[in-house]
This record gives structure tokens, C-alpha cells and sequence, in this order.
């Protein structure tokens, strides 16, 4: 703390009370330090025609962050009613909707949305989450849906944050919730929890979405979402048998090269060598897709579980498209792991060759 004291007295000793840059530097260590009262001196301090957006969104941080929200939500207010270049920007956004969140204050939440339609704001992963989690957490969910285009465009991508950032817990309880409120989701927010229900572990959570699709509403990134699903699930079989489902579907949805890596990514779980190759092989014949890198791996790897390494060995030097070190990589394990130690060998070659002469590359770029 001293040090920080002792660096903002610097400030003023070298003439840089004034400087954006170096001020924003000290409200956001004050502010990190949980120091909110000099974070709000320094803020104070700095001309109202100097302060660009990075010093509104570090006061607003900080107050969020000290759970000061009432405070960081009248520095936004503030910010919104003075007529400067400073903007709010989309991190300004969600750290307001993360004030009204936690406060259930629903009517600025709502002036927040206003802003976001009115000034063409992109509804990214982060953004549109904010905006759903302020709803869900002020219990006015339908309004997330009312009056906006891209709120189910929010809603999956909550669905695909909350796996990723929070292990889905928070994205079930919003799930549930929507539920209860009879709030009805179109097929690309379904879809994205047929995913991340999947990769939770929630498999028959994930089918029963599934099935209560329509055969028409079906698009391939139901199919897709549920095969891989599947297959990641240990249920091969399953995954295998609603691909034949989706074949037999009338031609109404055409399987595209991410659900023939679920397909070939249930063969390798479950050592089907032979259907790996058929299904490899009927992409390209009867589909018309070129297999890409990832099908390339699928196949070696299902090659190394079913310790075929000589048939994987040759499967890479055959490949039309250069094998990254991954390739090589699945086959050493492979190779190790059924004491193949000459292969191993050769495997391990391959890649630190691989690798070697990345770092040649990368090393003549810094050069020039």
C-alpha cells in the first residue's frame, strides 16, 4: 500500500496529475486493492474533458468489484448524462447490467437494453449473458424475449457461457426458470442446451430436448449437437443409430463435416475399425465433404485404440494433407501404450522433428 501511496505522490511531483494514462493506472491498482475512496479521489481529480472510457469503466469496475453497487450505477448514469467523447463502450454495459443484477434494479436494467438495441450493440457471448442474467436475477425472464430480435440469439449463447465459465449450474437454473415462466425458446437456443447438457454429463436431459423436436424443426445442429453428445457420452451405439435416423430422414437435413467427427468420433470410442473406414470413406462418396485435419485424427486415433499401429503408421504417410504433430503424438501414446517401442520411437521423431521446425520458423521471423 505504501509503495501505491508512494507512487501516487510521484505523480505529482513529475506533472502527471493530468496524465489519462497514467491516472487510469492508479485508479485501477487502487481500485484492485479494494481502496474505492482514493480509486474515487483520483477519478474525481481527473478533468472531466480529459477522462476517456477507460476511466469510467475502472470506476465502475471498482465499485462493481466492492459490491458498491448503487455507486457504480451512478457513475453510469453520470457518465450517460455528460456530454464528452467518452462513450459507453461493452464493457461499460456489463458491468452496469452486473450492478442491476445484483440490486434487482429491473428499470435501469431496462434503460440498459434500450441502449444496447438503440446503438446496434452486438449481442456477444458476455454481453447477451449480462443482459439475460439481469432478467433471470429481477424475475422478469419474458422480458428478456419481448421486443427484441436477438434475445434468443442471448439466450444460447448464455447457455454456451454458463458451461463453459460456471459448469453449467447457472445455465440449468435459467433453463428451469424460463421453464416455470412458460417461456418458449426457438430451435438454436435448444440446440445449445442439447450441448451443454451434454457436456455436463446430462445426457437424458439432453435427449429429452432432443425428442421433443419436431422432425422438421430438426436442423443439423440438433443432429449434430446430439450425436456428439452421444459419443462423448460413451454411447456409441446410440450416437451410430440416430445418425442412421438422420440419414433416413427424408434428405430433409443434410449431415455437414462436424457430424461426421461425431460419427467417427463414436467408432474410435467404441473400436469399431470397420465402420470407421465406412463412414470415413461415405462422407466423401456420398456427401460430397473433404475430410479435414480433425477426421484425419479421428481415424488415427481409432487405429492406435484397437492397436493397429502399422495400419496408423501408414494411414498418416497416405494422408493428402500434411499431419500436424497431434497425429503423430496420438500414435507415440498409442505405441507406448502397446509397448510398440520401436514405433514409439520412430513417432517421437516425428514430432520433436515437427516441432523443431516450427521453432526454425518462428526463430527466422524474429530475425527478420
Amino acid at each position: 500500500m505504501r509503495c501505491l501511496f508512494g507512487l501516487h505522490s510521484l505523480t505529482f511531483k513529475l506533472g502527471l496529475q493530468h496524465d489519462v494514462f497514467v491516472q487510469n493506472a492508479l485508479l485501477s491498482m487502487y481500485s484492485f486493492c479494494g481502496l474505492l475512496h482514493s480509486s474515487r479521489q483520483v477519478f474525481d481529480e481527473i478533468p472531466l474533458s480529459v477522462r476517456d472510457v477507460v476511466s469510467w469503466n475502472s470506476m465502475v469496475s471498482g465499485y462493481v468489484q466492492g459490491r458498491c453497487y448503487y455507486d457504480a450505477l451512478k457513475v453510469f448514469d453520470e457518465m450517460l448524462k455528460c456530454d464528452v467523447n467518452a462513450r459507453p463502450d461493452e464493457v461499460t454495459f456489463i458491468n452496469a447490467l452486473t450492478a442491476c443484477a445484483r440490486i434487482g434494479f429491473l428499470d435501469m436494467g431496462r434503460k440498459i437494453h434500450g441502449l444496447l438495441v438503440q446503438n446496434e450493440f452486438v449481442l456477444d457471448v458476455i454481453l447477451g449473458s449480462s443482459l439475460v442474467d439481469m432478467y433471470a436475477k429481477c424475475g422478469q425472464m419474458e422480458h428478456a424475449r419481448k421486443g427484441n430480435a436477438g434475445a434468443y440469439h442471448c439466450l444460447r449463447n448464455f447457455f454456451m457461457w454458463a458451461f463453459w465459465c460456471l459448469g453449467s449450474g447457472k445455465g440449468r437454473w435459467v433453463h428451469t426458470h424460463c421453464e416455470r415462466s412458460g417461456i418458449h425458446f426457438n430451435v438454436s437456443v435448444k440446440n445449445a442446451l442439447i450441448d451443454m447438457y451434454s457436456k455436463c454429463g446430462g445426457i437424458q436431459r439432453a435427449l429429452k430436448i432432443f425428442h421433443a423436436l419436431n422432425l422438421t424443426e430438426r436442423d443439423v445442429f440438433s443432429w449434430t449437437a446430439m450425436i456428439t453428445g452421444l459419443a462423448m457420452n460413451g454411447l456409441s451405439d446410440e450416437a451410430l443409430n440416430l445418425f442412421s435416423q438422420m440419414e433416413m430422414s427424408g434428405g430433409i437435413v443434410r449431415p455437414n463435416e462436424v457430424t461426421f467427427l461425431g460419427v467417427l468420433s463414436a467408432c474410435s470410442h467404441a473400436g469399431l475399425v470397420d465402420k470407421g473406414f465406412h463412414y470415413f470413406n461415405h462422407m466423401t462418396q456420398s456427401y460430397n465433404l473433404k475430410p479435414r485435419i480433425e477426421h484425419y485424427g479421428c481415424m488415427v486415433d481409432l487405429l492406435g485404440r484397437a492397436n493397429l499401429l502399422a495400419e496408423a503408421e501408414r494411414f498418416i504417410s497416405a494422408m493428402p494433407i500434411q499431419p500436424d504433430v497431434v497425429k503423430w503424438r496420438s500414435l507415440l501414446f498409442a505405441s507406448g501404450s502397446h509397448g510398440n517401442i520401436e514405433l514409439a520411437e520412430f513417432s517421437a521423431k516425428k514430432v520433436w522433428g515437427t516441432c523443431f521446425i516450427i521453432q526454425c520458423i518462428c526463430f527466422s521471423i524474429k530475425v527478420v
